[in-house]
């Protein structure tokens, strides 16, 4: 009977690789770095990860808590919370440039691409949840969901890869007003 995965075990690999990723990038990351840096064996991180991209993505991701769902029955309001959370997370030490090493790293990993893609999809639910009660609300037209969701995050995502310079809340604001009228809410 194999022995249970240890939890233990678990966070010292995400840790090791978030310490390694923050220090040297994606570049400088490999299981023989986390084996290194953490002190867990290799073949127990390939108990817990299939491969070093899966652990890869999982570290970067746990720097991500979850985010709200708010339902405070305005599409602005829900989006304008959720935005400031990710304002909120994204300004955190490192994160930013982990987040854009990641992506840059998925571009030129299939493999790595397709995990990362499952994280977004998984990372994009508050979203959909918030469109999709704006739509039954009749607050917007009936719209493709995923697209709206690239609406509501791109301009945040353009900001974060365009400057360094932390995001003022009065920009957020000013984001998020632009990002609802464009998905179909009258002004008041």
């Amino acid at each position: 009977m194999p022995r249970p995965l240890s939890a233990e075990a678990r966070k010292k690999a995400i840790a090791a690789t978030q310490t390694i990723v923050a220090t040297h990038g994606t570049a400088g990351f490999s299981i023989d770095a986390v084996v290194r840096e953490s002190g867990v064996a290799k073949t127990t991180l390939y108990r817990h990860w299939s491969s070093g991209n899966q652990l890869l993505v999982d570290a970067i991701d746990e720097l991500f808590h979850d985010f709200p769902i708010p339902d405070n029955g305005s599409l602005r309001a829900d989006v304008l919370e959720v935005s400031m959370t990710f304002v909120e997370m994204i300004s955190g030490p490192g994160l930013r440039e982990m987040v854009l090493d990641l992506i840059g790293a998925a571009a030129c990993d299939p493999e790595l691409a397709a995990i990362e893609e499952t994280m977004i999809q998984q990372r994009a639910e508050p979203m959909r949840d918030i469109i999709t009660r704006a739509i039954e609300r009749g607050e917007i037209p009936a719209i493709d969901v995923d697209a709206a969701i690239n609406v509501v995050e791109g301009p945040f995502i353009a900001r974060m890869i365009r400057s360094s310079k932390p995001i003022e809340q009065a920009e957020v604001v000013a984001i998020v007003d632009w990002v609802v009228r464009g998905l179909g809410v009258k002004d008041d």
